[in-house]
């Protein structure tokens, strides 16, 4: 008679690639002999999937580590194993200072970590917990991410992530068509592209360019959307641009984070661009009919950033308004070169930039949501929000991309969740649009 399957929870930190990967182990763990369960439904272990990205970023992942080391001192669970970008960078200092942790391992170590659970648990390899065709997704089941490459070669100055995930490796053209077609079957409508730079991809020597990588997905039949997030703009193209535009099943949006306006601060980032490429890759998109929705992050407080680098910066959002944007003070990160710059900026500075730029990017974001009032949209029904009243649905047109972007809600007595509808949008209050039914006259 075989075991009762060992119950193991995922608690997974960071960013959507690292949702990709629990995902991806998650379901490696449960065909090999496991229990994949919620943290609230008491599990034998937590695998913790770290992010190593930032300084607040890799607070909340040490935090959440002790965290389950405390429930194991308590009895509440048997191992605590952690994983990914933190654990990969900082592995001695780490097992010296959390000396209650069972395991760690680094950055896609899958095979490794299936057979430690194997190991040590000692489950029966027979006991397969879950049907093969079943998939385990820590997404609605209506959209799922597909990470299309890991790691990066661009050598930005600020950014650890070439240490922690190695260049840029992407993953073949066949093993991605055939995720495409295995996930639309099971009811994903909407697939999110990720990596460190999506639009690199190809740059490995296979042959395949981005662009042609998009034309492939979307040849595939079905009935589903394509959206881009983390379009570098060094290799974001105006063909990639007028693509996005032209075949109906990409989404009319771009995520394209810049990092900065300022043309001699993006050359001390190492970004390769300047402020006159991005603006023309900017007029590209907005000149096409309908409008693509713009979507970007940039660092405030950067070394070397003066008063008159940010009023640059300011002045470019205002005049060139992105639909979403997002603003992170500058994080020196161990081994970049950004860490060892002159002129670092003192903390209240940062602060007090980010304050007058968050400020500033509220009130585009109101402006721009104010004028979709009146406005029909296509979109995907995400969840039921009945904490917020009856028959009120939360909803994604082209213009939101999940899990980052601004919420918009619907009322509605006939919406299904993981269903497209047609809305009209009647409000915006407090960050919220707000739709109904659409009814043709």
């Amino acid at each position: 008679m075989s075991k009762e399957p060992t119950k193991i929870a995922f608690w997974t930190l960071g960013c959507s690639k690292n949702t990709y990967d629990s995902e991806k182990l998650m379901n490696r763990i449960d065909k090999g002999g496991f229990q994949i369960v919620p943290l609230s439904e008491n599990p034998n272990a937590v695998i913790l999937n770290t992010c190593g990205f930032i300084d607040e970023a890799k607070e909340q992942s040490v935090d959440a580590i002790l965290e389950c080391c405390e429930w194991k001192k308590d009895n509440r669970i048997d191992k605590v194993v952690a994983m990914g970008c933190l654990t990969q960078r900082y592995k001695e200092e780490i097992k010296e200072n959390i000396p209650e942790l069972d395991a760690i391992f680094g950055v896609d170590q899958f095979d490794e970590m299936l057979d430690y659970c194997k190991s040590e648990f000692q489950v029966d390899a027979n006991h397969v917990c879950g049907n093969i065709e079943d998939f385990l997704s820590l997404t609605p089941g209506h959209w799922s991410y597909l990470k299309i490459s890991d790691g990066c070669s661009n050598g930005c100055t600020f950014c650890a992530i070439p240490a922690m995930k190695g260049l840029l490796q992407d993953r073949s053209v066949e093993d991605i068509l055939e995720e495409v077609k295995r996930k639309y079957t099971r009811g994903v409508k909407e697939f999110v592209i990720i990596g460190q730079d999506p639009t690199h991809y190809g740059e490995d020597d296979s042959g395949v360019t981005f662009l042609n990588l998009l034309s492939q997905i979307c040849e595939l039949e079905g009935n589903f959307w394509v959206r881009v997030l983390y379009a570098f703009p060094g290799h974001l193209s105006k063909e990639i641009i007028d693509f996005i535009s032209e075949n109906p099943k990409m989404v009319n949006y771009i995520d394209m984070p810049v990092q900065h306006a300022n043309t001699y601060m993006l050359k001390r980032m190492g970004r390769a661009t300047t402020q006159k490429k991005i603006l023309e890759l900017m007029e590209h998109a907005w000149s096409r009919s309908p409008r693509i929705h713009m979507r970007s992050t940039v660092i405030v407080g950067f070394p070397g950033e003066t008063e008159e680098h940010f009023s640059d910066m300011l002045n470019f959002i205002s005049t060139y308004k992105f639909d979403r944007l997002g603003a992170f003070g500058f994080s020196s990160e161990d081994g970049t070169p950004a860490s060892l710059f002159d002129e670092q900026i003192d903390q209240e500075v940062i602060n007090d930039r980010l304050a007058r730029f968050e400020n500033t990017q509220n009130n585009i974001s109101d402006e721009l949501s104010l004028s979709r009032i009146g406005s029909v949209a296509k979109v995907l029904v995400d969840k039921n929000r009945s904490d917020l009243g009856e028959n009120i649905f939360e909803v994604r047109s082209q213009a939101e991309a999940p899990e980052v972007d601004n919420l918009m809600l619907l009322e509605s007595k006939t919406a299904i969740v993981g269903e497209w509808h047609e809305v009209l949008i009647e409000s915006y209050q407090n960050g919220e649009i707000w739709s109904k039914d659409h009814v043709e006259n």
